[in-house]
């Protein structure tokens, strides 16, 4: 009975020192952040081996992050690694894939006027936005990644130093929350400089002088302006 006890008690502290233990909001946030980072790189190696050429592809002004990206694998790995049937999770997987890079290009666009992505010329398309094709991808990758990656990944992250480990974590989504904000803002201000108007406030103003278009297209080069009447 007592070493019963102690055995309890041992287990309790180990989980207790366990860094994002089971399914809980560290776990899903540093699935996050590492799938931004992953997304980044992706596209970037993508783009080399297409043109020869390096164009970075990040999704904020500063941090080398994705957040599109580490939206769509957190919630892939996730939600597919429920779903017992491999079929299932491909056209699950489709339709989250599709559906998030949709949604993303029609939010990106309506909100900043930019066009980060554009499938018109590819078949199947729809709306330029996204493809059968490449939903169907999105469908396979998040099966690979809920049933191969996601249970050896989750391992690896309980294995992290818990004080250190949420220490980085908290600060780099602080940091992220930050650069997201100031993207937003910048991006937004060059669409309205585009459809001339002029800024009013201070904040608008900063950021008109500081961020010309020019510099824009250094931080964001995949992007490009769509003007509408």
């Amino acid at each position: 009975m007592i070493e019963k006890i102690i055995s309890s008690d041992e287990t309790i502290q180990e989980e207790s020192n366990t860094f994002a233990k089971g399914e809980c909001f560290y776990k899903y946030l540093t699935i996050f952040i590492i799938g931004s980072l992953l997304g980044v790189i992706y596209e970037d190696i993508l783009h080399l081996m297409k043109t020869g050429e390096f164009m970075t592809h990040r999704g904020e002004m500063f941090l080398p992050l994705n957040p599109l990206y580490g939206f769509g694998i957190m919630l892939l790995m996730v939600g597919l690694s429920k779903i017992k049937e491999w079929y299932h999770c491909i056209v699950y997987g489709s339709i989250v894939g599709g559906g998030i890079e949709y949604f993303a290009s029609w939010g990106l666009e309506l909100i900043s006027g930019q066009i980060a992505w554009d499938y018109s010329h590819l078949p199947t398309n729809i709306d330029g936005r996204t493809t059968v094709y490449i939903a169907l991808f999105w469908g396979v990758c998040g099966f690979l990644l809920a049933k191969f990656v996601y249970p050896y990944l989750a391992c690896f992250i309980e294995s992290w130093p818990k004080k250190i480990a949420t220490i980085i974590i908290k600060t780099i989504w602080i940091v992220m929350i930050i650069d997201m904000v100031v993207s937003y803002l910048v991006l937004s201000r060059q669409m309205l400089r585009s459809k001339g108007y002029e800024s009013f406030t201070f904040i608008g103003e900063t950021i008109d002088r500081v961020f010309t278009d020019e510099r824009i297209e250094v931080f964001f080069p995949n992007m490009r302006t769509q003007v509408k009447e």
